[in-house]
């Protein structure tokens, strides 16, 4: 009698033992191949995915497959917790299992690389694997860039100067950025597109924009369209685009003096006479031509007395001279602008 218990012990036992999955703990079952954030992460975000990509290099499939993050000092699961747990289901040999933990992110926690350990659980028919790996996840933060720009009230008739200032608000930097620009309304654009290598977190840029404004868009508004290309913190190209809005002023009525500087002739001889070309009025004048006509009783003399002046900028002056010869009749020629 007492053989036949020991006997249904042993049996029941073994069969105990049997349905009970052996544990293996090696290291060459799984490997890091990737970590990647779903969206650019930064000190103060809630819920940002964090995605591990592993490779199984196990000979058997997988039933199921469990894995459990530890989390470094500043970085916590969705409810508050230092571990976050991910699930997959069916894992083939050589397969990449990506594996997605939602992060929140602690806002006093500083930019850097940090290490946290990955402990992996796969089950067989009759296995149990357990690996666990270190993983290196990178915080670099993330740009923010916003733009302004002045003058807002734009010159009609005139190529206006606009300092377009670009700022990074967020926590890491903006690299090689490519600016392009659009102009919604009467006007032109006289600027070509410009390149930045770096905008740090926290600093500015500024770029100037020259826009001409035609006469005929006075006391009307227009907008610049501002289109930014950049990579981010973790190399990937990011774009953006803002608009800002001008308003353009009532037209100047452009002003021009002439002023001689040669206060008398003399008669019967050839004179050597200089005359200064003012502007007198609030905004610039561009490709000035100044033709200088004498009175009946005088003539220039060595030239056709046609002047390009060019671009007079307000206050700004041009002195001309020319050779007049006046008659022995005539003592007082003035000359004059045409």
């Amino acid at each position: 009698m007492m053989a036949r218990v020991s006997l249904a012990i042993v049996l029941i036992t073994l069969l105990a033992i049997s349905l009970t999955p052996m544990v293996l703990s090696e290291t060459q079952y799984f490997r890091v191949v990737n970590v990647l954030w779903g969206a650019e992460a930064s000190p103060g975000d809630l819920s940002v995915p964090l995605t591990i990509y592993i490779q199984y290099n196990g000979s058997v499939n997988l039933i199921s497959l469990t894995a459990n993050l530890s989390l470094p000092e500043g970085f916590l699961s969705t409810s508050g917790e230092s571990n976050v747990t991910a699930y997959s289901g069916p894992v083939t040999p050589g397969s990449i299992v990506p594996l997605t933990f939602p992060i929140s992110i602690s806002p006093y926690t500083s930019l850097g690389t940090y290490t946290a350990i990955l402990d992996i659980m796969g089950q067989t028919q009759s296995l149990i694997i357990k690996q666990s790996l270190n993983v290196t996840i990178d915080l670099r933060g993330r740009a923010d860039l916003v733009f302004d720009a002045s003058p807002r009230n734009l010159s009609p008739g005139d190529i206006n100067e606009i300092t377009l200032r670009i700022y990074n608000r967020g926590s890491g930097p903006a690299y090689n950025l490519s600016l392009s620009y659009n102009l919604q309304g009467p006007g032109s654009i006289l600027s070509t597109p410009l390149s930045i290598d770096l905008i740090p977190p926290g600093e500015y840029r500024d770029a100037k924009i020259l826009v001409y404004v035609p006469p005929s868009s006075a006391l009307q508004a227009l907008s610049l369209v501002v289109i930014a290309s950049y990579i981010n913190p973790y190399y990937a190209v990011k774009t953006l685009s803002q608009s800002i809005g001008f308003y353009v002023g009532q037209q100047v009525p452009q002003m021009i003096s002439v002023t001689p500087l040669t206060q008398s002739v003399i008669a019967g001889q050839i004179n050597n006479v200089s005359i200064r070309i003012t502007n007198k009025g609030s905004s610039g004048i561009y490709n000035v031509i100044a033709s200088v006509t004498p009175s009946q009783q005088a003539a220039i003399v060595g030239s056709d007395a046609r002047f390009f002046i060019g671009d007079l900028a307000p206050s700004g002056y041009k002195d001309l001279s020319f050779n007049l010869y006046v008659c022995l009749l005539y003592t007082s020629p003035s000359p004059r602008d045409s």
